[in-house]
């Protein structure tokens, strides 16, 4: 059995690196409400949110930089997700969208943008993120062949 020599005297280097984010805020006046709340046990003392509602979402989204001199500028960033979602719902109705739907829509029309929090008039809210995953298609793999 080999010997494995001891390194615990060597010399070791430290370094530092940084994992940078950029976020951006958009406030973001709409009506909408939840029909469902009616079909839940013990939710009755807020059924009115079955009714259309106004509400302020506050949407803060976040996108991954890699240096730290403007690779995403914010504020550009809050233009691009105000243009769109008053793009997407001009006259602010947003129907049976929940915070969760709102975050998920932004993350799938935004590639850069990671992560988003929207909440209620600055109260209550949700934060969806973008991961990913990733699992062999089996079905799909090409067969190996065996040797003796």
């Amino acid at each position: 059995m080999a010997v494995l020599p001891d390194y615990s005297s060597l010399p070791t280097i430290t370094t530092v690196s940084y994992k940078s984010e950029v976020y951006a805020t958009v406030i973001f006046e709409a009506i909408h409400n939840w029909p469902g709340v009616t079909a839940i046990p013990g939710l009755e003392e807020v059924d009115y949110l079955q009714h259309p509602h106004r509400h302020r979402f506050f949407i803060r989204v976040y996108s991954r930089v890699t240096h730290s001199d403007r690779d995403v500028e914010f504020i550009w960033l809050a233009h691009q997700v105000e243009k769109f979602l008053k793009g997407k719902f001009p006259d602010g109705q947003l129907g049976a969208m929940s915070c969760e739907m709102i975050g998920q829509l932004i993350l799938e029309n935004f590639e850069s943008i990671y992560k988003v929090d929207c909440s209620e008039d600055d109260e209550n809210g949700a934060v969806m993120e973008r991961v990913l995953t990733h699992s062999l298609d089996l079905d799909n793999m090409p067969q190996l062949a065996m040797t003796n």
